[in-house]
């Protein structure tokens, strides 16, 4: 199951590109590897809504093309026990939530996509320090957090307690080990997700 965040997605690209050649450059330098941290509950909503939407496409285009991919729209339903008009909440929450991240997540492109250019190519001149991160990247994930607050809070308002705790007992139990979060800079708070458990 693949669902990155594009801020995180795009980002690490970027560090990669740079950092990993000035990395190679000074033999003094110790790669740090990243270690795994429990994603949040946010994160596993995040990464959940995604990727029903993922599943609802592939279901449809498996349709057009005269294929039964009912199975994939329905995968999280039954797993969750929810009728059709409980698990219609979920799928208006992630359509809203989708949306609502849409034009942050095309800024953020471009913010790194311009960073990423005033870069010089490889191999960097000596003594050329990478700049931080630009400080509106810190803003946007702010932003995307608070949508996606937001949106769980929505969605709880939607759904029964029992609905709610049957979600995040899921959530929790059987997604979390899907999703790991790796040593990131604090404006980058998504993950990505690791494996294909849940489909």
């Amino acid at each position: 199951m693949r669902c990155k965040n594009p801020i995180t997605s795009i980002m690490l690209v970027m560090l990669t590109m740079t950092g990993g050649s000035l990395f190679s450059q000074d033999p003094g330098v110790v790669k740090v590897q990243p270690t795994k941290t429990p994603p949040t509950l946010p994160v596993l909503y995040r990464h959940f809504l995604a990727y029903q939407l993922h599943l609802e496409r592939r279901a449809d285009a498996l349709k057009q093309a005269g294929k039964d991919g009912e199975d994939l729209r329905t995968h999280f339903q039954k797993r969750l026990g929810f009728s059709n008009g409980e698990f219609t909440k979920i799928h208006t929450s992630a359509l809203h939530l989708e949306k609502a991240l849409q034009d942050k997540d095309a800024e953020a492109r471009k913010i790194i996509k311009d960073a990423h250019a005033a870069i010089p190519k490889r191999p960097l001149p000596k003594g050329f320090v990478i700049p931080p991160p630009p400080p509106r990247l810190k803003e946007l994930q702010a932003e995307r957090d608070a949508a996606i607050s937001s949106e769980i809070e929505t969605l709880h308002k939607n759904l029964t307690p029992d609905d709610v705790e049957k979600l995040e007992t899921f959530l929790k139990k059987d997604l979390a080990s899907a999703v790991t979060v790796g040593t990131l800079p604090d404006h980058i708070s998504q993950p990505s997700m690791l494996s294909r458990r849940g489909k």
